[in-house]
């Protein structure tokens, strides 16, 4: 007689669950289930995005007027054009990083003679109806200055080639072209500090442009006092390395817009005194860049264009002695 076997099937397929359910579970995992990533590949990607955001971190831009945050040892951006004198077109551009490292201390501008609240007030009470036109040199009278009332249409690369064409935020107004500025507000004084961005095109194209611009400006404020301004000289060491961006095209460049000036019966404003050294060149100690005044400096500028234009504005509201009986 045969023993029935059919009770140890149930006993048998235990056991096997059991030796089997650890490979089952191996295979089946839950977090892979559920589509989420096991903790090892979620730690890989963390450390891959931290290396690229470390690889590729967000750039600080300049600090902003309305930010009242500023770096006196920092220096708008520069943008200078490289040579294409054949082209209407504007030029390649070269960018100069301004450095941060703070400079000895130099023996030059006084570091400012306008202390104290009252003194700010005289200064902005006498800038409250100006405009600035310009490339990066205006934009550090902007940032660094302590200029508040006065109206700024300038950015770092300007260039008379497309000064018209450009739009700039305007505090108060909003963004708008430069003839719509003009023809929107007032001023009792402009100045125009451009025409280093210019040095790559031909010579004859450049002061027709800036004969132009002169006019114009004229033109839309009649009533305005016209300010042409020289171009800032650079480091010695950059100007003999650099066949464009040199002190030699500088300085004639700036004999142009004096004749310009004295053409058009508007005022010309030369501040390298303040800046150079004893060569004529703008003194190491003053830039990190070798083309831009830290920013301490700039509030000097400041206060010598207040200075110079008052002088100036004195002598021609008062009467001719030679006139008089």
């Amino acid at each position: 007689m045969k023993k029935n076997n059919s009770r140890r099937f149930p006993a048998l397929m235990v056991i096997s669950l059991l030796i089997l359910s650890p490979v089952f579970l191996l295979k089946t995992n839950p977090a892979q289930a559920s589509g989420s990533m096991p903790d090892w590949q979620e730690g890989q990607q963390s450390e891959s995005t931290e290396y690229k955001e470390q690889k590729d971190p967000e750039k600080e831009g300049s600090p902003s007027k309305e930010s009242g945050k500023t770096d006196e040892n920092k220096k708008p951006q520069d943008t200078l054009h490289a040579n294409d004198a054949a082209q209407d077109t504007s030029p390649a551009e070269e960018t100069t990083q301004p450095a941060e490292a703070d400079p000895v201390t130099p023996s030059g501008p006084e570091e400012t003679s306008f202390a104290g609240n009252s003194q700010e007030q005289t200064l902005n009470g006498f800038f409250s109806q100006t405009l600035f036109i310009g490339d990066s040199r205006s934009v550090g009278l902007m940032e660094y200055a302590g200029l508040e009332t006065p109206d700024f249409f300038a950015s770092s690369g300007m260039s008379l080639f497309k000064m018209w064409d450009k739009e700039i935020e305007v505090p108060g107004m909003g963004k708008m072209t430069l003839q719509e500025l003009l023809e929107q507000k007032t001023y009792d004084r402009i100045f125009l500090m451009t025409g280093i961005n210019e040095l790559g095109y031909a010579h004859s194209a450049i002061l027709k442009k800036y004969e132009e611009a002169a006019e114009s400006i004229q033109n839309l404020q009649p009533q305005a006092k016209l300010y042409l301004c020289a171009n800032l000289h650079v480091t010695a060491s950059r100007s003999d390395r650099d066949d464009t961006y040199n002190n030699a095209n500088i300085d004639w460049l700036n004999g142009e817009i004096a004749g310009i000036a004295d053409r058009r019966k508007a005022g010309f404003l030369d501040v390298n005194p303040l800046f150079d050294d004893a060569q004529g060149a703008l003194c190491s100690d003053f830039s990190g860049d070798e083309t831009h005044p830290y920013g301490k400096y700039y509030q000097r500028w400041g206060e010598w264009l207040y200075e110079t234009c008052r002088n100036a504005e004195a002598l021609e509201s008062s009467p001719d002695e030679s006139n008089t009986g």
